[in-house]
């Protein structure tokens, strides 16, 4: 249940929604699509209808309402009556209904004045009682063998006591016949033929099926056309070992449709036509493949800059050979570099970078990747794609942590499951160390002296096996308007695979998308889960064993909750910016700073956790000046990041608008959120300089646990500095006053998915 003061957080963020929904620019209103002294639809809907809802309904008329945004906040589409159109949807809906099993269904419409000389439609429907399916046969396949045949016919979507839908028969029809291309029968056909009994309300159907001759394939040819003046450059053995058809093998279309996809994902080929003939006229059982293929280039280099928020200025190359040791396998060297202009040795423009770096110590050095892969079509002439990569890197996460792998090698391999569902197994070898802000090191895995960090600090083994399966279906990958997206993925780190004996866990993801046209504009809902376990059963500090800081989860930032800066949803630690005083009290030894110091806090350090959910919810409306161009959006963004193993979900949701411009580089958006909740309480450090000479020796690369001055008259029964990662939650930093205080700017470049 929401506290008093999460109530009022969402109070406030209703209000300062309102306020930032007509903050959308006004040139929304100017679009109108009616003529001069039309009436202006209002509202539509529809009344009596029982076997369709009133948005199939809606999907198949003409006659449409203004958006709902005009309606409710002033912008938006106008649409106005068009008597000729009404009259036409009448008889569309009348149709619709007849092909549906409705043959005697009544269509009437009301039209009722509003406010402002609109109106509103009302489509009542009486439906009438439907055509039932009391006799369905299919006949044809009596020389099939009769799980062939239960292959064939299975969840045909029609049948005896089902409503008498026409589409749906068509359906069927078409369902068997490409079920049979997929079963030998390329020739096959299906008639469809039905008598309706109309004063008894009954159907009999049929489904006339004509298997043609049951086919295999005969000779692969090869077709091939080189780049003008070149030779040919991958032989026709590869192009049959990588397209995996033979002689002899059962003729199906999906075969076929397989043999050009693996072609072209090689990317060594312009076009790809693949097609099956008779070899003699009338001789249907034997078909001749033809594969026919324009060769691209083979060998290419290809390079990009840019600049990013968290990474200032980037740049990166490939090399890509398409054709390597002559058998189309692909060879890649790349080369990437990121923090340009900021991060040593390269920092020349560090007022060109966004000031946020200056609080991220991760950021103060280049961040790279050098590797080389190597990809090999069709494993031992399986539907797997293996693929050897071998790199270097440093990588960083802001404020969370810097990743330094030595040396690290991949492997994997690829299929697709589907069409558009590939699957990816992978082994991960990695030999580097990764450094962590030393405050989240110590309030999470209780490693709060030099010491200690400095054993997390040293080069490691960490071994990985993953499953990873996706599925993207959208009609546009950089603006999408239809479709959905989902990715799964789960990693595992076990001494047995060679993982270091304490770089033991394992770690799962879920990442779904869903985007549908709604009246106005584009709708979008994404939904993220994630967890990560310790293997031991126990999560630090309890005893389990240590999650790399690279592999925890965050949220915050402008792909993730917007009304947090990057990576700050959840819980957090302070480092204060004054070095503190320090006072004995019963024999331990207390640092404190007084509360006008206290505040001062030099940075935030994300905790991150061990389980998360990331919800967003996105209105899109195009600008009606450049619509292809510019997006404005209404969002809502709700997520938690927490430890299991001591609670502390407090799901948090902030709505906001952004514009989004569509350049070159991919989408820029740049997004204000309105953030109802004051900072999280978290505990306050100071990190003693290593080799500060003025700092006591004692105290000299340690982190200092800091109370405020208020708080030490209980000191006594609370543990000191350091002592097992407890420094508790003291400080509360206060909530800003002010609106503008309240609003949270980010800044992003790239798709969304």
């Amino acid at each position: 249940m929401l506290a008093t003061r999460d109530w009022r957080g969402v109070r406030d963020a209703a209000l300062i929604l309102l306020l930032l929904i007509a903050a959308v620019p006004a040139t929304l209103a100017a679009q109108d699509g009616c003529d001069v002294g039309a009436r202006e639809i209002r509202m539509l809907g529809f009344s009596g209808n029982r076997a369709f809802t009133g948005g199939d309904l809606a999907s198949r008329i003409v006659t449409t309402p203004s958006d709902w945004t005009r309606r409710v906040f002033g912008f938006g589409t106008r649409r106005c009556l068009d008597s000729e159109e009404l009259r036409l949807d009448v008889a569309r809906l009348r149709v619709f209904y007849r092909d549906r099993g409705y043959p005697e269904a009544q269509v009437d419409t009301v039209i009722t004045p509003a406010i402002r000389g609109s109106v509103d439609i009302d489509f009542r429907i009486a439906e009438g009682p439907p055509t039932i399916v009391d006799t369905f046969r299919v006949t044809g396949l009596e020389e099939l063998s009769a799980e062939l045949r239960h292959d064939v016919l299975r969840d045909l979507g029609i049948g005896v006591g089902t409503v008498f839908d026409r589409t749906v028969l068509q359906a069927a029809g078409d369902t068997i016949r490409a079920r049979m291309w997929n079963r030998g029968y390329p020739r096959a056909d299906v008639a469809r033929e039905f008598e309706v009994r109309s004063a008894e309300r009954r159907a009999a159907v049929g489904l006339l099926v004509v298997p043609g001759p049951l086919a295999t394939l005969g000779e692969v040819r090869v077709v091939t056309t080189p780049v003008p003046g070149r030779d040919q450059e991958i032989p026709d053995a590869v192009v049959r070992r990588i397209a995996g058809i033979r002689p002899g093998q059962l003729y199906r279309e999906n075969d076929l449709a397989g043999a050009q996809r693996r072609l072209y994902q090689t990317d060594a080929f312009r076009s790809v036509e693949v097609r099956a003939a008779s070899v003699t006229p009338g001789a249907d059982s034997l078909l001749a493949v033809t594969i026919t293929l324009r060769e691209d280039l083979m060998r290419q280099v290809d390079a990009e800059a840019g600049w990013a928020t968290l990474d200032c200025f980037r740049t990166r190359a490939v090399y890509t050979d398409k054709n390597f040791l002559h058998g189309a396998r692909r060879f890649d060297l790349t080369g990437q570099v990121s923090k340009i202009g900021y991060g040593r040795p390269l920092r020349f423009a560090p007022q060109l970078c966004t000031g946020d770096l200056e609080t991220d110590e991760f950021s103060q050095r280049l961040n790279y990747f050098v590797g080389a892969t190597f990809r090999q079509p069709n494993l031992l002439g399986t539907a797997f794609t293996p693929q050897l990569a071998l790199y270097r890197e440093r990588r960083g996460e802001y404020r969370a942590y810097l990743r330094t792998t030595l040396l690290g090698g991949d492997l994997s391999a690829t299929r697709q499951v589907r069409r558009d569902v590939p699957l990816r197994l992978g082994y991960t070898l990695e030999y580097g160390n990764t450094r962590a802000e030393p405050a989240l090191l110590c309030a999470v895995f209780s490693r709060c002296d030099e010491q200690s960090r400095e054993q997390i600090r040293t080069n490691q083994a960490l071994a990985l096996g993953n499953v990873a399966l996706g599925r993207v279906r959208v009609d546009n990958i950089i603006t999408p308007t239809f479709g959905s997206a989902i990715r799964g993925e789960y990693r595992i780190a076990h001494r047995l695979l060679g993982s270091a004996a304490d770089l033991q866990f394992q770690r799962g993801s879920v990442d779904g998308l869903v985007i549908r046209p709604v009246p106005g504009g584009t709708g979008a809902v994404r939904l993220r889960l994630g967890a990560v376990y310790s293997l031991t059963g126990e999560a630090p500090p309890a005893g389990g064993s240590f999650v790399p800081p690279q592999e925890r989860l965050y949220a915050g930032g402008a792909t993730s909750v917007r009304g947090f800066q990057q990576n700050e949803l959840g819980a957090v630690g302070y480092i204060a910016e004054a070095q503190p005083s320090d006072t004995v009290i019963d024999g331990r030894t207390f640092f404190f700073l007084p509360d006008s110091l206290i505040g001062r806090t030099r940075r935030v350090v994300p905790f991150g956790g061990d389980a998360l959910v990331v919800s967003n919810f996105e209105y899109r409306v195009p600008n009606p000046l450049a619509p292809q161009l510019v997006q404005h959006v209404l969002f809502a963004d709700a997520g938690a990041v927490w430890n299991r193993n001591v609670g502390g979900f407090a799901l948090r949701w902030t709505p906001g608008t952004s514009v989004r411009v569509i350049t070159p580089v991919g989408p820029v958006q740049v997004n204000v959120a309105y953030n109802p909740y004051a900072k999280p309480a978290g505990p306050v450090y100071f990190d003693y300089p290593l080799d500060d000479p003025g700092v006591p020796e004692p105290l000299r690369g340690q982190l200092a646990c800091v109370y405020p001055e208020a708080s030490l008259s209980g000191a006594a029964s609370r543990p000191a500095a350091g002592a097992g990662g407890t420094c508790p939650s003291l400080y509360r930093p206060r909530a800003p006053k002010t609106l503008l205080g309240r609003l949270t700017l980010t800044f992003s470049i790239g798709p969304e998915f």
